[in-house]
């Protein structure tokens, strides 16, 4: 039986199908310890799984019941159980009963003053109780120990990844709040920049509104917010933006601005839809998909014994002679004519992978050897290589056990300097989403199921709807306001600033939209847009394209190779495969994660 620590350490890596399956083992062996249920509940939560982490979490309660009516009883367990079972209401959109939930765990355990009332005020505000909500805020943000460790934050005299996110989560629902209120935001607007710029000054700070608008508010929200996001007075918030401030030195006129912006709202927020781990995706599809990189056998030797990071290429070289160039076809079917042409300003990197794991398509198109099918490699990379969104920590944040942890000295928080960081340089993956020209549709599959799909009906595209309960709804929605911000800016009399603004305006999602034929290969990208002055940029002279290298797959304490495996037509196949396991376990002996990485010869039938 795994120790409490040991659980909590592997929820926090990300592990959750791994807990469950543990706490499973431990309950059936009739180990009825609360603390089990709360663990596997908070992993379906994570997983999605709202429903059932909250009959889990109702199972905790039930155990620790002869509590319930001790006046002062402090029970880590049962505060657990509560505020987990808020989280997972919350995801339900089940505000009121979240927020009594919440309040149920502070009564068990006052040290979760700080996440308790951060929780309400995200609930109350989705409930439209604006002023309520900032009153939760302002309990936390008059306490001296929140100021203090505000101000050390600040002065990056510590570093704690849960404090911070939780930091500036919260100044950023309270600048949502005061926007809801139509109250002045300016101190809101720039202690949510003072903390966002902390560790990465270059964030681009509305990209991460919009990521953090997605993960908690309703859709009805996140308009009203963006109608306020648009207007000058908040342009600070833009100030990181690429796109934006390109087309910003196009351009004085007020409206166009505001209409540029709109539009780049709903393009983050289409980002957001299609990215792989959301809240969206996960209520509506629970699956377990694995993700696959197709490569040469001459990469994979290269990544092991050299370079072990993934590169992030240009656009250009991608397979597909209408890539970027399929979003201008959707608007012109829309009532939209107008020309999306390739400009010098931005550029546009990306890494393709797919769902599809060991499948023959795959092998036969990439990785080859002397354009051999089938001689390449399959390499599938464990889900935490990649952004998560904002899941829930089995550690949550308590200012109390932070003062114990700062008299162990520096060494914690070289560690959570260290996952800070890396938590900006992560990128989300995407999924890319298929157009069927004659159907006016579009189509991408984030099912349990390889051969479902979701499709996206744009014939309905002017049709409000109330209810935006499913994804195809929400992405309907939002082309319905990237079409309309794009035809206010259409009406520009002055032909080349239109075309300017046109040719790099959709740069950001352009290369995530392809045409129908390319259904079968099911892909998922990671991209990055950016200008040439970019000082990540590398250059390839012999391929004679640009990267930018990503995270390291593996190193001394890390591994994201789940499995390798080889195209059927490899030369000595079995041989490779046992040249590759030497390989491996010469250069990291002492590194037990890559010692496990199982190497396998491809199941795909060919001849």
């Amino acid at each position: 039986m795994l120790s409490r620590e040991e659980i909590e350490k592997e929820i926090n890596l990300g592990n959750f199908e791994y807990v469950i399956e543990k706490c499973n083992e431990c309950i059936n062996l009739k180990y009825d310890y609360s603390f089990l249920y709360n663990y596997r509940g908070l992993c379906k939560n994570n997983l999605g799984l709202y429903e059932e982490a909250i009959k889990d979490f109702d199972i905790s309660i039930e155990l620790n019941k002869e509590f319930e009516n001790k006046p002062y009883a402090i029970n880590r367990d049962l505060a657990n159980a509560y505020y987990y079972r808020g989280l997972s209401k919350n995801n339900l959109k089940e505000y009121n009963e979240a927020i009594e939930d919440f309040k149920k765990s502070l009564k068990f355990e006052p040290a979760y003053w700080l996440v308790v009332h951060y929780n309400i005020g995200v609930s109350k505000i989705n409930l439209g109780e604006y002023e309520e909500s900032i009153k939760n805020f302002d309990i936390i943000t008059y306490q001296n120990i929140y100021k203090g460790y505000y101000n050390r934050i600040i002065r990056k005299e510590i570093y704690d990844n849960e404090l911070y996110n939780t930091y500036v989560s919260m100044h950023c629902s309270i600048l949502f709040a005061k926007l809801l209120l139509k109250e002045k935001a300016y101190n809101s607007i720039n202690m949510f920049l003072e903390l966002s710029k902390c560790f990465n000054p270059n964030n681009n700070h509305i990209f991460n509104m919009v990521s953090f608008l997605f993960e908690n508010y309703k859709y009805d929200l996140i308009e009203k917010i963006f109608n306020y996001l648009v207007e000058e007075n908040y342009n600070d918030l833009w100030e990181n933006d690429i796109t934006f401030n390109l087309l910003k030195s196009k351009t004085i006129d007020k409206e166009i601005l505001k209409n540029i912006k709109k539009n780049l709202l709903y393009q983050y927020l289409l980002l957001q839809s299609l990215s792989f781990n959301n809240k969206t995706l996960k209520r509506e599809f629970t699956y377990n998909i694995e993700i696959a990189h197709y490569t040469s056998l001459n990469i994979l030797l290269k990544l092991i014994k050299e370079d072990n990071k993934i590169r992030i290429t240009n656009i250009s070289n991608a397979n597909d002679p209408k890539e970027g160039k399929i979003l201008e076809n959707i608007l012109n079917k829309n009532k939209l004519d107008i020309k999306i042409k390739n400009d010098e300003n931005l550029i546009t990197l990306q890494t393709s992978l797919s769902r599809n794991k060991d499948a023959l398509t795959m092998f036969r198109l990439y990785g080859k050897n002397e354009n051999k099918e089938a001689t390449g490699i399959c390499l599938v990379i464990d889900k935490k290589y990649f952004n998560d969104n904002y899941l829930s920590p089995v550690i949550e944040v308590n200012l109390d056990n932070q003062k114990q942890e700062e008299k162990k000295g520096n060494e914690n928080y070289k560690k959570a300097k260290e996952i800070i960081q890396k938590r900006f340089e992560r990128k989300n993956l995407y999924w890319v989403i298929y157009y069927n020209e004659e159907k006016n549709q579009l189509v991408f599959n984030p099912t349990k199921s390889k051969y479902s799909s979701v499709i996206i009906d744009l014939n309905t595209i002017n049709k409000n709807k109330k209810n935006i309960n499913k994804i195809e709804d929400l992405i309907n929605c939002i082309f319905h306001n990237i079409i309309n911000s794009a035809k206010e800016i259409d009406k520009i009399e002055n032909k080349n600033l239109k075309d300017e603004i046109f040719s790099n305006l959709f740069e950001n999602i352009r290369y995530i939209i392809k045409h129908e034929a390319f259904f079968e290969e099911q892909e998922l990208r990671m991209l990055i847009t950016t200008d040439y002055k970019n000082e990540n940029i590398n250059i390839e002279e012999d391929k004679k394209r640009l990267y930018i290298n990503y995270n390291e797959l593996f190193n001394e304490n890390e591994n994201f190779i789940k499995e390798i495996i080889l195209g059927g037509k490899i030369e000595d196949k079995e041989l490779t495969a046992d040249y590759i396991k030497q390989i491996i376990y010469n250069k990291y002996k002492d590194n037990d994660k890559m010692n496990k990485i199982k190497v396998s010869i491809s199941h795909a039938p060919l001849r």
